[in-house]
């Protein structure tokens, strides 16, 4: 279960890294395909200064074991974790891949 983030960012000149505890109008998306940064002004449907994740874990022994399945957004302001709003889903067969399907890169309106 994740319970913490932190991020760091490079100073290449100096190549010291030093921790970030803002990210302005970004929010960061980490999978298990990719990850990618998105402005929240071009998609205001996103919280900024988040990070939007996905992942899982096994709870329980052996062949009582489950897959706990954590989509999570982290917003790294007040450190606190809000369920991703996605439909509750029973089966781990019906389960979608912990990956995020990136918006096209460049759109056809002017």
């Amino acid at each position: 279960m994740t319970v913490a983030f932190a991020i760091f960012k490079l100073d290449e000149r100096r190549n010291e890294w030093s921790e970030v505890k803002d990210l302005d109008d970004l929010a960061l998306f980490l999978g298990h395909n990719h990850s990618m940064a998105l402005s929240t002004c071009k998609f205001p449907e996103l919280t900024s200064s988040s990070i939007y994740f996905t992942g899982g874990y096994r709870d329980g022994y052996e062949m009582d074991q489950r897959v706990i399945h954590d989509i999570e957004v982290f917003n790294l302001t007040d450190e606190s974790f809000q369920p991703y709003d996605f439909h509750s889903i029973d089966s781990e067969w019906n389960w979608p891949p912990q990956i995020w399907f990136p918006p096209a890169p460049f759109s056809s309106k002017p």
